[in-house]
């Protein structure tokens, strides 16, 4: 097979970010997604989880917690009807799914 043959029988995959690396997938109405502030010197570090920014933090926050996961394991599903979630990752990655399931959302 010839190269045009192969490029005539490919397909294009669909684009998943933009030249800047944003996602283009669809949100999820009411989800917000931002990147914190980690101080790291020769002594260490100091990770900012909550600075008092009213503008993003937009509902008081009322609960935290911390949990791990260990690498290669799956954690269960979880779900709310009144409260809402911040995440913050504080070391390694994180693979989330959201689902919106609200009968009202536009989403």
């Amino acid at each position: 097979m010839t190269i045009d043959e192969t490029l005539a029988a490919a397909w294009r995959d669909s684009q998943t970010v933009t030249s800047d690396g944003k996602s283009v997938a669809r949100e999820i109405e009411g989800v917000k997604v931002r990147s914190t502030v980690n101080h790291v010197d020769h002594r260490g570090s100091v990770f900012e989880i909550f600075e008092g920014d009213l503008t993003f933090w937009d509902s008081p926050v009322v609960y935290a917690y911390q949990f791990s996961c260990l690498p290669g394991q799956v954690k269960g599903w979880g779900l709310h009807e009144k409260k809402f979630d911040r995440y913050t990752i504080i070391s390694g990655e994180i693979l989330t799914l959201l689902y919106d399931a609200r009968p009202d959302s536009p989403t």
